[in-house]
């Protein structure tokens, strides 16, 4: 694997959603790594289609957890998003750089 023999070596993560092995692997690795989130598709969207609800519930519930970890940094790509991440429940949050601001 590319991060074993590369230890120092920055990951870029586009997240897309829940992957809960992805993230588990991004808060147990102690070196930089940057994610680069859009926004997730907002849940009253999907109040019909339960497994869809059910999936971006979670990735926001993992975008949380991911922003308590010190050595990872979020790329945004609005100021939507960016304000998505400023808001009360995202104050521990350690950094965000939004790309296209």
């Amino acid at each position: 694997m590319w991060c074993k023999k590369n230890q120092d070596g920055i990951v870029i993560y586009h997240y897309c959603g829940s992957w809960k092995v992805i993230d588990e692997f991004l808060i147990e690795r102690t070196q930089k790594s940057i994610i680069r989130w859009h926004n997730n598709t907002p849940p009253w969207f999907y109040f019909s289609k339960y497994d869809n609800l059910t999936h971006t519930l979670e990735g926001f519930n993992n975008i949380v957890s991911l922003t308590q970890s010190e050595h990872l940094v979020f790329w945004v790509n609005s100021k939507f998003t960016q304000k998505a991440i400023d808001c009360a429940w995202w104050k521990a949050f350690a950094g965000v750089c939004c790309i296209s601001c």
